[in-house]
C-alpha cells in the first residue's frame, strides 16, 4: 500500500528505478569506459547541453511543454518552471570529474542512484520518528544502508585490493555523508548535494589511508 505521509511527495515508482538503473550506468561508464580526461569532457558536454536546454524552454514554452511532456512519467510537477534534477546531477558529475578521484566519482554516483530513493521507500512506508526538511530518521537509516551496501558491493568488485577496513570505511562514511547531505540541506536539489557530499566523504577517508 502507499501511504503518502504529510510532508513527503507521492510515490514515484518510475522515477526511482530510473534514478537507481542510472547510477549503474554511470558507475559501469566510470569504471569501464571513460578516462579520468574523458570523464571531465564528457560531463562539460552533458553540463552545456542540459543547462542550454534549461534556457531554451524559459525563453520557448513550446519547448517546455514537448519537454514536460516526454519526461512527465519521471518528473516532478515542480521541475515544470524550476531546473530539474537531472541538469543539478550533471552539474554534479561535472564538479566531480574536476575534483574526485574515479573510486570517489563511482562511489558518489552509486550512493545517489541506491539511497535516494531506498530513503524515499522506506521513509514511506515506515517513517515515523520526523527529522528536518520533512525526512524520517527510518528513512535515513535506509539510506545509510541500502547505499552503504551498493558502496561496499561497488568497492569489492571495482578495488579489491584495497584493505577489508578502508572499504568498510570507505563505503559507511561515503553513504552516511550522503544521506547527511539530504537531511540537512533543504533547499538544495538532493542530485547536486549527495553525489559532492558522498565524493567528500570517500576522498577524506581515502586520504586517511593514504
Amino acid at each position: 500500500m502507499n501511504a503518502h505521509r504529510p510532508g513527503t511527495r507521492p510515490a514515484n515508482h518510475t522515477r526511482s528505478l530510473v534514478h537507481a538503473l542510472s547510477g549503474v550506468l554511470a558507475l559501469v561508464i566510470i569504471q569501464h569506459v571513460l578516462t579520468p580526461m574523458s570523464m571531465v569532457l564528457t560531463a562539460f558536454g552533458f553540463f552545456v547541453w542540459a543547462w542550454g536546454m534549461e534556457l531554451g524552454r524559459r525563453k520557448v514554452p513550446a519547448l517546455n511543454r514537448f519537454l514536460m511532456k516526454v519526461f512527465g512519467p519521471i518528473a516532478h510537477p515542480h521541475e515544470t518552471h524550476r531546473v530539474n534534477s537531472a541538469t543539478w546531477y550533471v552539474t554534479a558529475l561535472l564538479a566531480l570529474s574536476l575534483t574526485a578521484s574515479p573510486m570517489a566519482c563511482s562511489l558518489a554516483v552509486i550512493v545517489l542512484g541506491v539511497g535516494d530513493p531506498a530513503a524515499a521507500f522506506v521513509g514511506r512506508r515506515w517513517g515515523r520518528t520526523r527529522l528536518a526538511s520533512g525526512r524520517s530518521l527510518e528513512g535515513s537509516l535506509g539510506f545509510v544502508g541500502f547505499a552503504g551496501l551498493a558502496a561496499l558491493l561497488t568497492l569489492a568488485v571495482y578495488y579489491p585490493q584495497l584493505g577489508m577496513v578502508e572499504i568498510l570505511m570507505l563505503a559507511f562514511v561515503s553513504a552516511l555523508a550522503g544521506a547527511l547531505a539530504e537531511l540537512l540541506t533543504a533547499g538544495l536539489d538532493d542530485n547536486l548535494v549527495i553525489p559532492l557530499a558522498a565524493a567528500a566523504g570517500a576522498s577524506l577517508v581515502a586520504a586517511v589511508f593514504a
